[in-house]
């Protein structure tokens, strides 16, 4: 099982390191799919040669939900409704379950995550492929709530390439009946924009 780092433990340019870290991972994962070349190595005739892909903190309502359910969106799990089982962090404000799908010309990298409810009612986060679903990763939150801390980095980035179905889900610790408030620290990877003004 990977760990949440909690972010009163790094520093501000370690925080931008993982950050980064998580950005190179999901460029790395378009370079390798083909979606974008690799930019040239530099040269002395073009020592900044151009990137081919950025990177976007995700938009919870533009990225992840239906247009019909955009006004209302935002982080919020199924009910809790018995302990030690999952639910899917992707419910939206119904809560009906949301199974979001990567776009077919980026990925999503998944960094980090900010409890926003205050109750420690969850205390594990589980990422898979599809609805089977394949299993991506999985973390303990108990480091966080051990240290009282709210905010936290995946010790590994979790990508997830185009066309998958993102399924990620919290273990229940506690029966609430209610939804829990978790936000997951998101980069949005997709090929440069490049405009013309």
């Amino acid at each position: 099982m990977s760990y949440v780092i909690p972010t009163g433990e790094l520093s501000l340019a370690s925080q931008v390191k993982m950050r980064v870290i998580a950005e190179e991972a999901g460029k790395q994962m378009l370079y390798n799919r083909k979606i974008v070349t690799p930019p040239p190595v530099p040269s002395a005739q073009n020592p900044n040669p151009q990137e081919t892909a950025e990177a976007r903190d995700a938009d919870y309502a533009v990225d992840f939900t239906p247009v019909a359910t955009r006004v209302t969106t935002g982080w919020l799990s199924m009910p809790l409704a018995v302990a030690g089982n999952r639910y899917s962090v992707f419910a939206d404000i119904t809560p009906a379950a949301l199974t979001p799908q990567v776009p077919n010309n980026a990925c999503w990298v998944f960094y980090g995550v900010t409890i926003i409810d205050t109750t420690q009612a969850i205390d594990e986060m589980y990422f898979a492929v599809g609805n089977g679903p394949t299993p991506k990763a999985n973390f303990d939150l108990e480091k966080l709530f051990s240290k009282m801390e709210t905010d936290g980095f995946f010790s590994i980035p979790v990508v997830f390439v185009p066309q998958d179905i993102v399924t990620c889900t919290v273990k229940a610790r506690l029966v609430t009946g209610v939804g829990f408030r978790v936000a997951l620290k998101t980069l949005i990877v997709e090929p440069l924009q490049v405009t013309n003004a």
